[in-house]
This record gives C-alpha cells, structure tokens and sequence, in this order.
C-alpha cells in the first residue's frame, strides 16, 4: 500500500545519497551548445579528470536544443565548464544538485535498490 511505497521512496534518497558520498560528483548547465559539442566537449573533459580513478562525463538531461544538464566525477564537471565556455557557451556552471545524478555515478543506489 502507500506505506510500502513511502518505504521505497526513503530507500531510493538514502541509496541515491549514499552513492553521492563514494566519489566526488558533480552536475553542471550548459547553454548555448548543440548536443554534438557538448557530447564531444564531456570526451575531452572526461580525458582531463586526472584526479578520479575513473572519470565520468556525460549529458544527463536535454533542456531545450541547446541547453543541457551534464553529470560525472567532479574533475570531469569542472573541465568540461571551462571547455564549454571556452567553446562560447552562453553558460556553463556546476548546479547544486549534490551528485553525479542520471550517470553510472549512481549504479551503487541502482544496485542497492535491486537488492
């Protein structure tokens, strides 16, 4: 019933934040570049992350057609918002979202919850 629904909802935040403490993460908004640049863009900033074992970089949400929310390992979000304004973003900024939301930053809390 709504009380075992309620349950699955707690289990999923605390998953999803607990994930969020196992790598340093971040999401950024990118604005003002096609899907083709910003998905190039996360390549290259994925290659500069030296300081992560294993560097994630990617689009996480569409917005509009050029606006997007990106996700991935904190080395990874802050080379690729350098990379986007140097690109001539209108924008490129980490957001508070408090992780890597929508990447395999959260296959830990995927896991969990299959449990």
């Amino acid at each position: 019933g709504f009380e075992d629904c309620l349950r699955l909802v707690k289990l999923r935040a605390e998953a999803m934040q607990d994930a969020t403490g196992l790598v340093p993460q971040c999401m950024c908004s990118i604005a003002g570049l096609d899907r083709p640049m910003v998905e190039k863009l996360c390549v290259e900033a994925k290659a500069k992350d030296t300081t992560s074992a294993n560097p994630v970089c990617q689009i996480a949400n569409v917005l509009f057609p050029a606006g997007f929310t990106c996700a991935g390992t904190k080395g990874a979000i802050d080379a690729l918002c350098k990379l986007a304004m140097d690109a001539k973003a209108l924008q490129a900024r980490v957001v508070k979202a408090g992780g890597g939301f929508h990447s395999p930053l959260m296959k830990p809390a995927e896991e969990r919850l299959c449990e």
